[in-house]
């Protein structure tokens, strides 16, 4: 959880999105909508939740009842009999709108399945869509292509049935409807604030309306498709709330990033990176071969005017809520786990994190203390501390991300001539040369109040990564300093 937090923690530091001003009206009607309308979890609420998690006893069913396809719902075995029968994107497509039209008449294991399914429909010819825009920029174009080539290949042999087929279909062949090309990074933003934003924030929605006071059935068949588990062995598996939370931990996560993506402009996002690949070498070398130093390759953001510049400081604060969510059902999920019974006839089975029970305990009560404000972390090896102000950042954003880059850097030749020894008169790189040495100090302070000078933030990022449960705001930081 800590890793999968950091990393939408970085990606929130790095990407964004700038729906054009036509559509500011949507983009916040969204934003009130969900701050006011959607059911979140209190502080008050995530405690009493968590003593029920606590008191809970063991997960499952009876003992002695066997997981079949018996205990699956007539309405959930019909849909995975046409689900089966889809070959084509057009008929995948069909399916999903037919069960999406009927969706509150559903029992709960389909609703559980139709609830994830249902955000499918926002990727419908997502790569011919976006061909206009990633075309133009070869390294970007080049690295698409290449993951479209993996996925399709290794779908083609681990999961090689129809329904697969029909999946990799359905995101890169044109659709029968008429849809609207991604051309431009403002097209790009319009994808994600104003169609992926709400499909995801619809699934959030319909999971949390689940009421799971009994278990329900998982079958992997609906995984890995027609090809697999020919009898019942490893087949079936039970779904309780911690299964239920960790989805919503998941989808909450993905919301997080989603918003912070739409706070910030990305004009210019593709130039940035095919400059930066000219850095690395992904594209040819523009200066030799130099390996991206940090002085480079902040010359290069910094150039970008609109680039990573504050949009809508809105979506920051829904970001955050949603980042509050996500970390809440995933600490229901450890309690549900948490010194419980074996089983394993669940998804999550508790023997899995059993043996990490202080370590987990231990991640969890920092992130819990960073989603209410300013927690102090303690570096496990040197026992140093530090102030950190999380939620800071989400209600007071950087007017513009690129005032968190470097502003000085170590200077002195780029290569080092030996002045002794064996290797006399050979020269060797300063590895040590443009890398970064200075930072805006008093930006920082909003976020790490203990910071007295700019020397103080490597110190704060070697903190945080040593500290439990200081990954998510390590990433951020690491993400803008080196």
């Amino acid at each position: 959880m800590g890793k999968f937090l950091t990393v939408l923690m970085g990606v929130s530091l790095l990407l964004s999105s700038n729906p054009v001003l036509a559509d500011k009206a949507v983009a916040k009607a969204y934003r009130a909508a969900d701050l006011t309308a959607f059911p979140w979890l209190t502080e008050a609420q995530y405690q009493k939740q968590k003593t029920v998690a606590v008191q809970r006893g063991s997960r499952g069913v009876a003992s002695s009842s066997e997981l079949s396809d018996d205990l699956l719902s007539p309405e959930f075995k019909a849909f995975r009999t046409k689900f089966f029968a889809t070959q084509t994107a057009n008929q995948l497509h069909q399916l999903i709108n037919e069960s999406d039209a009927g969706f509150d008449a559903y029992p709960n294991d389909l609703k559980f399945f139709l609830s994830n399914l249902s955000v499918m429909k926002t990727y419908r010819g997502i790569l011919f869509r976006a061909k206009p825009l990633v075309s133009p920029v070869p390294v970007v174009h080049s690295m698409i292509l290449s993951w479209l080539r993996m996925l399709v290949t290794s779908t083609q042999v681990g999961l090689p049935t129809g329904q697969w087929k029909a999946g990799i279909a359905y995101i890169t062949e044109p659709p029968e409807e008429q849809v609207a090309y991604i051309k431009t990074e403002d097209d790009l933003a319009h994808f994600f604030s104003d169609e992926l934003y709400p499909a995801m924030l619809k699934s959030a929605t319909r999971l949390q309306g689940l009421n799971l006071d009994k278990p329900i059935i998982w079958d992997n068949q609906m995984l890995y498709g027609t090809a697999s588990f020919q009898d019942s062995l490893d087949r079936y598996f039970l779904i309780d709330q911690a299964e239920l939370n960790a989805a919503l931990s998941m989808v909450h996560g993905n919301l997080n990033g989603i918003a912070a993506l739409s706070a910030y402009r990305i004009s210019d996002s593709f130039k940035a990176m095919e400059k930066l690949g000219f850095l690395y070498g992904f594209d040819g070398f523009k200066f030799g071969v130099e390996g991206g130093p940090a002085r480079d390759r902040v010359e290069v953001i910094k150039k970008l005017k609109n680039y990573l510049v504050l949009r809508d400081p809105a979506w920051m604060k829904l970001s955050f809520k949603h980042l509050q969510e996500s970390t809440w059902r995933a600490g229901l999920v450890w309690q549900e786990l948490k010194d419980k019974p074996r089983s394993n006839r669940m998804v999550f089975r508790n023997a899995v994190f059993s043996a990490w029970n202080r370590e987990i305990d231990l991640n969890f009560g920092t992130m819990e203390s960073l989603m209410k404000g300013k927690t102090v972390v303690r570096s496990a090896i040197t026992g140093e501390t530090l102030t950190v102000d999380l939620q800071a950042f989400f209600d007071n954003p950087p007017q513009d991300l690129k005032a968190l880059l470097p502003t000085a850097f170590e200077e002195g030749p780029k290569m080092i001539k030996k002045g002794s020894g064996a290797f006399k008169g050979e020269k060797y790189r300063n590895y040590f040369e443009g890398q970064a040495t200075a930072w805006n100090v008093e930006l920082y302070k909003k976020y790490f109040p203990d910071l007295k000078s700019s020397g103080d933030i490597p110190s704060a990022y070697r903190i945080l990564t040593q500290a439990w449960g200081g990954g998510l705001p390590a990433g951020a930081l690491g993400a803008a300093i080196f």
